[in-house]
């Protein structure tokens, strides 16, 4: 029998939600695994500081449980972190993902580290009781192997983060911010790329302009 459009429509949405739900487990596995293969030498973590900038005031501590890298053709790194588990907030449940991207690595004591050297793109999410808010910027980030895996250390130093986009009921604690920290990260890039995939989810639920 034909469906109507309404009905197709109806099909459609179940199957996009089932998709959605294999989705979200699969990046519950890999965030659980983030803590097992810690005894493997590195606990894949991170903690940064974001300190707001006028017209918003204060300062706010994240840990970030799950780290994972991967390297493209040149030999550029690419971090993704995720918060494992919902933090309580103001009563409400707070996911994030931070992505830092690395265009140029930084040669020991050859490479000036002036306060406005940059190599590096980050992009921050944060969903809050079902709202996204979407950020983007830069900042330098050093960068260090660890180990014969790929695994590596990457520490943040004068980051800059600012809202790009929101969902309509986004309530932010910042508009800009400036971005400190380090994080240990595991070369896993399968786990990278499902990361990635849910980035690109939040990013689909922004208004489009």
């Amino acid at each position: 029998m034909r469906q109507g459009a309404g009905e197709q429509g109806r099909a459609r949405g179940v199957d996009g939600q089932g998709r959605w739900r294999r989705r979200r487990g699969g990046l519950a596995a890999l965030l659980a695994a983030g803590l097992w293969l810690g005894g493997c030498g590195v606990r894949p973590h991170g903690q940064f500081v974001f300190q707001k900038l006028a017209p918003q005031a204060g300062t706010l501590q994240q840990e970030l449980t799950a780290a994972y890298c991967a390297y493209d053709e040149r030999g550029q790194v690419q971090v993704v972190l995720a918060a494992r588990d919902p933090v309580r907030q103001g009563g409400g449940d707070v996911r994030q993902m931070l992505v830092i991207r690395s265009f140029w690595l930084p040669k020991g004591p050859q490479t000036p580290r002036s306060a406005s050297a940059t190599n590096a793109n980050l992009e921050y999410v944060v969903e809050a009781n079902g709202q996204v808010g979407w950020y983007r910027g830069a900042g330098f980030a050093e960068v260090k192997r660890s180990g014969s895996r790929g695994d590596v250390r990457v520490t943040l130093r004068s980051a800059h983060l600012r809202l790009q986009g929101k969902t309509a009921d986004f309530a932010e604690t910042f508009t800009l911010a400036e971005l400190t920290g380090s994080a240990e990260a595991v070369h896993k890039p399968a786990a990278v790329e499902e990361l990635l995939a849910r980035l690109a989810e939040y990013r689909k639920r922004l208004p489009q302009p």
